[in-house]
């Protein structure tokens, strides 16, 4: 899990992680918090959540309401598009694709039109993340050879490398000023998360996990991590400060995202049997099962509330 070779398929990745799972399930200590409602109860308002899934035999994205609702297919290839990220007026999506035979960053419009690529390297590019104003997308890239974090513009122009520390460097998350970055980095063998400015100076370390997201007003960090076992979810201060475990699923749960008003936090985990989006209120409490599909769904992210035009 710590190494930085990106794999050939996230499929077979997410299979032999499962099939981990499987073979530790009667070892496993029973759940300290209920699994969630099996049957999705309606929410107040109708929320949508980007997400990708291999239930079409590789990775496309698709949407969905957190109520179950109007799902629908944003991609179809043969290929894996992963890893969606919203823009802040939430009018296009942000992506990563093999499609043209490496990882590249891709956008499109928010129901799958205009696709079109912004990079092209024959490195893998991956993870990309919007800039509060929209103007910017930082992502991670190995074109140096060690994975750093680069910062491009929304068109693909003007990029640049912020990291440059002899470490693995990738996950980029922009704070709500677009003043800072969330990232994780591979050091003594552990995944690590630091934050940074977002000209790359000022790199501190913050906790060890994988996968940070900020909250909408930045007081608080949601990731991952395997501090207690299999990787479930856990909040802190924006500090690092007062570290609370979130999800007590017994399994694997990964790429927590936080709902625009902060409220609520998506995530995807095993518990079901496979991979499944499962969504639950940011202390822990209420856990709500979305996707019920035999195929692997993750890397959700929660649509933003646009500002008004």
């Amino acid at each position: 899990m710590v190494g930085w070779s990106r794999p050939r398929s996230r499929s077979m990745v997410l299979v032999g992680l499962w099939f981990l799972v499987a073979s530790m399930a009667a070892a496993q200590a029973p759940s300290r918090r209920p699994t969630g409602r099996m049957i999705p109860q309606a929410p107040a308002r109708s929320d949508v959540i980007a997400f990708c899934s291999d239930r079409d035999g590789d990775f496309e994205i698709y949407l969905i309401n957190v109520d179950g609702s109007n799902f629908r297919q944003l991609t179809d290839n043969t290929a894996n598009d992963w890893a969606p990220a919203w823009s802040p007026d939430a009018t296009q999506i942000a992506f990563e694709s093999d499609r043209d035979g490496n990882y590249e960053i891709y956008v499109m419009g928010a129901d799958g039109s205009e696709q079109q690529r912004l990079t092209n390297n024959p490195a893998g590019e991956l993870g990309p993340a919007w800039s509060p104003d929209g103007g910017r997308i930082a992502f991670s890239s190995d074109r140096n050879g060690l994975r750093d974090i680069y910062i491009m513009n929304s068109d693909g122009s003007g990029l640049g490398r912020i990291t440059n520390n002899g470490y693995g460097n990738d996950g980029p998350d922009w704070s709500k000023d677009g003043s800072r970055l969330l990232f994780r980095s591979v050091r003594n063998d552990l995944w690590q998360i630091f934050v940074m400015n977002a000209d790359g100076s000022d790199q501190r370390y913050v906790t060890d996990g994988t996968s940070p997201d900020w909250s909408g007003d930045g007081a608080r960090i949601v990731f991952e991590s395997n501090r207690d076992g299999p990787f479930e979810i856990y909040a802190m201060e924006a500090d690092g400060a007062n570290v609370e475990r979130l999800t007590f699923a017994g399994t694997f749960s990964h790429q927590p995202d936080w709902s625009p008003d902060g409220t609520r936090i998506a995530y995807w985990s095993s518990q079901s049997g496979n991979g499944d989006i499962w969504v639950m209120n940011s202390d822990g409490s209420d856990p709500m099962r979305v996707t019920f599909d035999d195929g692997a769904d993750a890397a959700p992210a929660w649509r933003p509330i646009a500002p008004p035009t």
